[in-house]
Protein backbone atom coordinates (compact mmCIF):
# COMPACT_ATOMS: atom_id res chain seq x y z
CA UNK A 1 0.00 0.00 0.00
CA UNK A 2 1.27 3.48 -0.78
CA UNK A 3 1.69 5.89 2.10
CA UNK A 4 -0.19 9.18 2.25
CA UNK A 5 2.06 10.70 4.92
CA UNK A 6 5.46 9.81 6.31
CA UNK A 7 6.48 11.54 9.54
CA UNK A 8 10.16 11.30 10.43
CA UNK A 9 11.95 12.20 13.63
CA UNK A 10 15.36 11.23 14.89
CA UNK A 11 18.28 12.98 16.50
CA UNK A 12 18.15 12.81 20.29
CA UNK A 13 19.87 9.44 20.47
CA UNK A 14 22.27 10.45 17.69
CA UNK A 15 23.62 13.00 20.16
CA UNK A 16 24.74 10.25 22.52
CA UNK A 17 24.13 10.56 26.21
CA UNK A 18 26.04 11.53 29.30
CA UNK A 19 29.44 10.78 27.80
CA UNK A 20 31.58 13.21 25.81
CA UNK A 21 31.30 11.34 22.50
CA UNK A 22 28.39 11.83 20.14
CA UNK A 23 26.78 8.62 18.97
CA UNK A 24 26.52 9.94 15.38
CA UNK A 25 28.65 12.93 14.29
CA UNK A 26 26.73 15.81 12.72
CA UNK A 27 28.14 15.15 9.23
CA UNK A 28 26.98 11.51 9.37
CA UNK A 29 23.60 12.58 10.78
CA UNK A 30 23.15 14.95 7.83
CA UNK A 31 24.11 12.26 5.30
CA UNK A 32 21.78 9.75 6.97
CA UNK A 33 18.92 12.25 6.83
CA UNK A 34 19.58 12.99 3.14
CA UNK A 35 19.35 9.29 2.37
CA UNK A 36 16.16 8.84 4.41
CA UNK A 37 14.42 11.90 2.95
CA UNK A 38 15.46 10.94 -0.57
CA UNK A 39 13.89 7.51 -0.13
CA UNK A 40 10.78 8.89 1.61
CA UNK A 41 10.08 11.52 -1.06
CA UNK A 42 10.33 8.87 -3.79
CA UNK A 43 7.15 7.29 -2.41
CA UNK A 44 5.01 10.27 -3.42
CA UNK A 45 3.81 10.64 0.17
CA UNK A 46 3.66 13.95 2.00
CA UNK A 47 6.82 13.85 4.12
CA UNK A 48 7.25 15.67 7.43
CA UNK A 49 10.42 16.00 9.48
CA UNK A 50 9.78 16.69 13.17
CA UNK A 51 12.55 18.48 15.03
CA UNK A 52 14.29 16.95 18.04
CA UNK A 53 12.93 17.99 21.41
CA UNK A 54 14.98 20.15 23.79
CA UNK A 55 17.60 18.99 26.26
CA UNK A 56 17.16 20.94 29.50
CA UNK A 57 20.05 23.08 30.72
CA UNK A 58 20.17 21.10 33.96
CA UNK A 59 20.61 17.74 32.14
CA UNK A 60 23.71 15.80 33.31
CA UNK A 61 26.90 16.84 31.48
CA UNK A 62 27.80 15.02 28.28
CA UNK A 63 27.32 15.22 24.53
CA UNK A 64 23.54 15.46 24.74
CA UNK A 65 23.17 19.24 25.14
CA UNK A 66 20.72 21.86 23.95
CA UNK A 67 23.52 23.45 21.91
CA UNK A 68 23.92 20.17 20.01
CA UNK A 69 20.16 19.76 19.60
CA UNK A 70 20.01 23.22 18.02
CA UNK A 71 22.90 22.35 15.67
CA UNK A 72 21.33 19.03 14.62
CA UNK A 73 17.89 20.64 14.16
CA UNK A 74 19.43 23.41 12.03
CA UNK A 75 21.19 20.82 9.86
CA UNK A 76 17.98 18.78 9.57
CA UNK A 77 15.98 21.88 8.60
CA UNK A 78 18.48 22.70 5.83
CA UNK A 79 18.32 19.14 4.49
CA UNK A 80 14.51 19.06 4.70
CA UNK A 81 14.35 22.37 2.82
CA UNK A 82 16.53 20.94 0.06
CA UNK A 83 14.04 18.09 -0.35
CA UNK A 84 11.03 20.41 0.09
CA UNK A 85 9.95 18.44 3.13
CA UNK A 86 7.74 20.12 5.74
CA UNK A 87 9.41 20.76 9.08
CA UNK A 88 7.22 20.31 12.14
CA UNK A 89 8.89 22.38 14.86
CA UNK A 90 8.26 20.20 17.91
CA UNK A 91 11.36 21.66 19.58
CA UNK A 92 9.94 25.16 19.30
CA UNK A 93 6.51 24.07 20.52
CA UNK A 94 8.06 22.61 23.69
CA UNK A 95 10.22 25.69 24.32
CA UNK A 96 7.21 28.00 23.85
CA UNK A 97 5.10 25.91 26.24
CA UNK A 98 7.73 26.08 29.00
CA UNK A 99 8.54 29.08 31.22
CA UNK A 100 10.69 31.81 29.63
CA UNK A 101 13.60 30.75 31.84
CA UNK A 102 13.54 27.16 30.51
CA UNK A 103 16.53 27.47 28.17
CA UNK A 104 18.62 28.93 31.01
CA UNK A 105 17.57 26.81 33.99
CA UNK A 106 16.03 23.70 32.38
CA UNK A 107 12.98 23.76 34.62
CA UNK A 108 9.75 22.78 32.91
CA UNK A 109 8.34 20.22 35.31
CA UNK A 110 4.88 20.75 33.81
CA UNK A 111 6.13 18.95 30.67
CA UNK A 112 9.46 17.21 31.36
CA UNK A 113 10.89 15.04 34.07
CA UNK A 114 13.39 17.01 36.19
CA UNK A 115 16.92 16.91 34.74
CA UNK A 116 15.76 14.61 31.94
CA UNK A 117 14.77 14.54 28.29
CA UNK A 118 11.64 12.44 28.79
CA UNK A 119 8.18 13.88 29.19
CA UNK A 120 5.51 13.61 31.84
CA UNK A 121 1.91 13.01 30.72
CA UNK A 122 1.21 16.66 29.84
CA UNK A 123 4.41 16.82 27.78
CA UNK A 124 3.61 13.63 25.91
CA UNK A 125 0.12 14.97 25.27
CA UNK A 126 1.51 18.23 23.84
CA UNK A 127 3.98 16.33 21.64
CA UNK A 128 1.15 14.12 20.38
CA UNK A 129 -1.04 17.11 19.55
CA UNK A 130 1.73 18.91 17.65
CA UNK A 131 2.62 15.81 15.62
CA UNK A 132 -1.02 14.88 15.00
CA UNK A 133 -1.80 18.39 13.74
CA UNK A 134 1.06 18.21 11.24
CA UNK A 135 0.04 14.73 10.09
CA UNK A 136 -3.62 15.72 9.63
CA UNK A 137 -2.59 18.78 7.59
CA UNK A 138 -0.32 16.59 5.44
CA UNK A 139 -3.14 14.05 5.00
CA UNK A 140 -5.36 16.86 3.74
CA UNK A 141 -2.69 17.88 1.21
CA UNK A 142 -2.32 14.25 0.11
CA UNK A 143 -6.10 13.92 -0.28
CA UNK A 144 -6.23 17.09 -2.42
CA UNK A 145 -3.44 15.74 -4.57
CA UNK A 146 -5.15 12.37 -5.10
CA UNK A 147 -8.39 14.06 -6.09
CA UNK A 148 -6.48 16.05 -8.75
CA UNK A 149 -7.37 19.34 -7.09
CA UNK A 150 -3.79 20.42 -6.77
CA UNK A 151 -3.41 22.35 -3.55
CA UNK A 152 -1.25 25.44 -3.43
CA UNK A 153 1.56 23.15 -2.31
CA UNK A 154 2.44 21.90 -5.81
CA UNK A 155 4.00 23.65 -8.79
CA UNK A 156 2.72 23.36 -12.36
CA UNK A 157 4.92 20.33 -13.01
CA UNK A 158 3.51 18.46 -10.01
CA UNK A 159 6.66 18.83 -7.93
CA UNK A 160 6.08 18.89 -4.20
CA UNK A 161 6.35 22.43 -2.88
CA UNK A 162 4.79 23.00 0.50
CA UNK A 163 4.01 26.65 -0.10
CA UNK A 164 2.68 28.98 -2.78
CA UNK A 165 5.22 29.60 -5.49
CA UNK A 166 6.39 32.93 -6.81
CA UNK A 167 5.04 33.74 -10.28
CA UNK A 168 8.48 33.81 -11.87
CA UNK A 169 8.87 30.01 -11.35
CA UNK A 170 12.25 28.59 -12.29
CA UNK A 171 13.44 25.22 -11.10
CA UNK A 172 13.57 23.16 -7.95
CA UNK A 173 16.09 25.39 -6.17
CA UNK A 174 13.97 28.50 -6.60
CA UNK A 175 10.70 26.97 -5.44
CA UNK A 176 12.41 25.25 -2.51
CA UNK A 177 13.86 28.63 -1.51
CA UNK A 178 10.38 30.16 -1.81
CA UNK A 179 9.04 27.37 0.39
CA UNK A 180 11.70 28.02 3.02
CA UNK A 181 11.02 31.78 3.01
CA UNK A 182 7.28 31.20 3.27
CA UNK A 183 7.64 28.69 6.12
CA UNK A 184 7.48 31.22 8.93
CA UNK A 185 4.37 32.82 7.43
CA UNK A 186 2.57 29.50 6.98
CA UNK A 187 2.89 28.27 10.55
CA UNK A 188 -0.34 28.19 12.43
CA UNK A 189 -1.29 30.86 14.91
CA UNK A 190 -1.98 28.66 17.92
CA UNK A 191 1.71 28.42 18.76
CA UNK A 192 2.13 24.67 18.25
CA UNK A 193 4.59 25.19 15.44
CA UNK A 194 2.78 22.72 13.18
CA UNK A 195 2.53 23.62 9.53
CA UNK A 196 -0.92 24.19 8.14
Amino acid sequence: LPWDVISINFGLHDLGGNGPIREVPLSNYTENLKFILNEATKTGAEVIFTTTTPVPANYPPGSRTEKNVVAYNAAATRVASAYCVAVNDLHGAIVRACPRSYLQDGNCSRLQWPRGVHFVHAGRELCGKVVAKAVVAAMDRAKQWRSHRKPRYYDRRGNISLFSLPREGGGRERWCAAAARAGARDRDSDGTGALT
